[in-house]
């Protein structure tokens, strides 16, 4: 739909009311659901609302400005929205809740599937359907520790993701949902491949999202398969989109690798599942996924995850559950206000449990906290306290991540180093002190020592000497916090927030009945096709023929040529006799 251009406005004024604008938006957006980028972008014009005008005027104005906005931006009527992500944990969740509180005040029908409960105000159209909780990630899963113990950064626990669809299958309410019709389906593309057999009983188009840059195994789901030779994948420790050889090496293997065992290992077990509910019948996971798949949503963006050449159906919403900080609980403000020499803030995110750490490495944490000016709130997953925590330690079980990263007076975070916990740090200029265990953590915590913000640690060894080096070298280098504000600023400098984008492609897809114009034709190719292997094979060959053939060609003209000089020969091969 094609947008206006005729706005009414106060041509003798020259200054707008940035804050009749704000209100103004609010109330469209409430009243029309239709927002977009295009509206936002003319409603900002300067001409709209000039700071001379009179009040009447303005609110004159706006009568008609509503009028011909709302009827000139695309549109997009109350759709029916399923999201499915029932395996994931509290911090994977927060990539969804944003967009499920986004699509609800526009006035979809919305059914989520969810281990977590989300607060939906007022929203009569809001369906929750919660068959496994969220402590089933949090008691279940394996011990990331040992994870790391046994030097396995990438481990996909398949026993832990069978018991957990089958958790989700057994419920009846669940499996009702193959007989509703969706305008869209939002499906949790890790721990969640299960549920494709439900997505294709159902039918609809589907927006897959991941909550990390996922790797070719799953890009190539649309087309888009990822340069080895500059964009790391996220297990190896070292990654970064500058390599040397020997980890371009490594990096094109284990994308090589990961493609049969995505195929081979973990969805053949996926697929026995959804069938055993659904029906031997069903087509495999790439097939569903080749289909219905509209569109990847990924949590990933330029200044922390680095540069990504993406295809149309790949959108980056990194960043997207980042928020202003708010006023912390009393307690917390108090303990944070009344650190003279800013505070600490050390968690491990919600799948690690602190307790599970080594004793020595509590100890080592413990003693050396006691040396700091600072002070330090910890979050730790027991009740009971510690008998040897020191006075400027404060222990709590829940924390407003967020608020506290946004607090003046923070100086450090120290942090297992999972991605949305590196996107928060970025977003309110945090520097941080990583801590990896297991994933993409390494990687993530590579990339901040690259990029000037941050310090990693190996916790498995860690000792009171080697840890106290580390947090003062950030403490006392301010050049980590100037860099960690750099960075903020960059993350933030951006003409749409994270939400505005996401909200408007899963719209755009719902709009376009899938939007399957943005399909690439490399799906229909495989991944020596993609990078046109066969083509330089080809080539080669061709060369290696030529090349052979002219030297077959050359070897015969010179035998040839010799062949046809006759050397004449010396009469009496004796001595000559003396006269």
């Amino acid at each position: 739909m094609t947008c206006c251009y005729f706005i009414p406005a106060c041509i003798s004024c020259e200054k707008s009311h940035g804050h009749i604008f704000s209100q103004f938006c609010k109330v469209l957006r409430k009243t029309t659901n239709k927002l977009t980028f295009e509206l936002i972008f003319v409603f900002k014009l300067k001409m709209l609302i000039l700071s001379s005008c009179r009040l009447r005027r303005q609110i004159f104005l706006h009568i008609p400005l509503a009028f011909f906005l709302s009827i000139c931006v695309p549109q997009t009527n109350g759709a029916k929205i399923l999201f499915i992500f029932p395996l994931a944990s509290k911090s994977m969740a927060n990539i969804f809740e944003p967009l499920v509180k986004g699509l609800a005040e526009r006035g979809h029908e919305l059914k989520v599937v969810t281990p977590v409960h989300f607060e939906i105000p007022n929203n009569k159209n809001y369906t929750e359907l919660r068959p496994v909780s969220s402590d089933f990630f949090s008691q279940d899963y394996p011990d990331p520790f040992e994870i790391r113990r046994q030097s396995k950064l990438f481990s996909f626990p398949v026993p832990f993701i069978v018991k957990g669809c089958h958790k989700v299958y057994e419920s009846a309410e669940f499996r009702n949902l193959v007989n509703e019709k969706f305008d869209l389906i939002v499906l949790n593309i890790i721990y969640n491949d299960c549920f494709a057999g439900l997505v294709h009983k159902i039918g609809s188009p589907v927006i897959l999202v991941s909550s990390l840059p996922p790797p070719t195994s799953f890009t190539q789901i649309v087309g888009n398969a990822m340069p080895s030779s500059f964009i790391p994948i996220v297990v190896l420790s070292d990654g970064s989109d500058k390599m040397n050889f020997i980890q371009r090496t490594k990096n094109f293997l284990y994308n090589l690798y990961m493609i049969p065992v995505v195929d081979i290992w973990t969805r053949p077990p996926m697929e026995d599942i959804y069938r055993e509910y659904l029906g031997q019948d069903l087509p495999s996971v790439k097939e569903i996924y080749a289909n219905q798949v509209s569109m990847i949503l990924m949590n990933s963006h330029y200044a922390v995850t680095s540069p990504r050449p993406l295809l149309p159906s790949i959108i980056e919403i990194g960043g997207i559950h980042c928020q202003p900080a708010k006023p912390l609980p009393k307690d917390l403000e108090d303990f944070a206000t009344g650190a003279k020499d800013g505070f600490i803030v050390f968690s491990m995110g919600s799948i690690i449990k602190p307790s599970n750490m080594p004793e020595s490495v509590r100890l080592a944490f413990v003693r050396t906290f006691a040396k700091l000016k600072q002070r330090v709130i910890w979050k730790w997953d027991k009740d009971e306290g510690m008998p040897d925590l020191p006075a400027n330690v404060k222990l709590v079980k829940w924390l407003p991540q967020q608020n506290v990263l946004g607090h003046p007076n923070i100086r450090l975070f120290i942090t297992h180093g999972g991605l949305l916990s590196t996107e928060e740090a970025v977003y309110h200029g945090v520097p941080v002190l990583g801590m990896p265990v297991f994933v993409d953590q390494d990687a993530n915590m590579h990339q901040a020592e690259l990029l000037g913000f941050g310090v990693k640690g190996e916790i498995l060894d860690l000792t009171e000497e080697k840890l106290e080096p580390l947090i003062r070298r950030i403490l006392e280098d301010p050049r980590y916090m100037k860099k960690a504000k750099e960075l903020s600023t960059i993350f933030r400098d951006q003409p749409h927030t994270s939400l505005e984008r996401a909200l408007y492609y899963t719209e755009y897809v719902i709009r376009h009945k899938g939007a399957y114009h943005l399909r690439s034709g490399a799906m229909e190719l495989n991944l020596f096709q993609y990078h046109s292997v066969d083509v330089v094979l080809f080539l080669l060959s061709i060369l290696l023929i030529t090349a052979f053939i002219l030297i077959f060609i050359v070897k015969s003209l010179l035998r040839l040529l010799f062949s046809s000089v006759k050397i004449p020969k010396r009469q009496g091969g004796g001595k000559r006799k003396k006269t």
